[in-house]
């Protein structure tokens, strides 16, 4: 499973950039060979459930910034590039405490958090390649988070929110 999705951000037609996600209205048209597995989800027919990965390439080398699981990858990821909030997105709020370690007394700042969450998305998140498995299985689905953390070695990954 780690290497399926190391192979998906590592080949073209497989990953997409973040800042294209984010250029288009339909999430799904640009994954047109992975079809819709959370059928059953009341709030939306066409989601997607499993594993993600955001990651970048330097050198020919792959970093793996992030990976989550989610009944929901397509809101999910939107959570991740779009909201203002750090509570929304666990990867947010571990990037935010790497760079401003007194994060607790700052982010009372309403204006200044969202600034910082600005800051930070641009610089950590836009570039980044995002690439999905789907998963059904809810069981495998968060032995395959931990699992694909540690053996791709995820940059920001921390199990001390979960």
């Amino acid at each position: 499973m780690s290497l399926e999705l190391k192979h998906n951000l590592t080949n073209d037609g497989k990953f997409q950039f973040v800042k294209d996600i984010l250029n288009v209205k339909n999430f799904n048209s640009l994954f047109p060979k992975i079809k819709p597995n959370n059928l059953s989800n009341k709030n939306s027919k066409n989601e997607y459930k499993g594993i993600y990965a955001f990651g970048i390439v330097e050198n020919k080398e792959l970093f793996i910034k992030y990976i989550g699981v989610s009944k929901t990858i397509r809101r999910r990821f939107y959570s991740h590039t779009s909201s203002n909030s750090n509570s929304s997105s666990s990867w947010i709020n571990l990037m935010l405490k790497k760079k401003y370690p007194d994060l607790k007394s700052l982010e009372k700042n309403k204006q200044w958090l969202k600034e910082a969450i600005k800051e930070i998305r641009l610089r950590e998140i836009y570039s980044c390649r995002f690439a999905f498995l789907n998963i059904n299985d809810n069981m495998l689905l968060h032995i395959a988070e931990v699992f694909c953390v540690n053996k791709l070695h995820s940059l920001y990954n921390s199990f001390e929110t979960h």
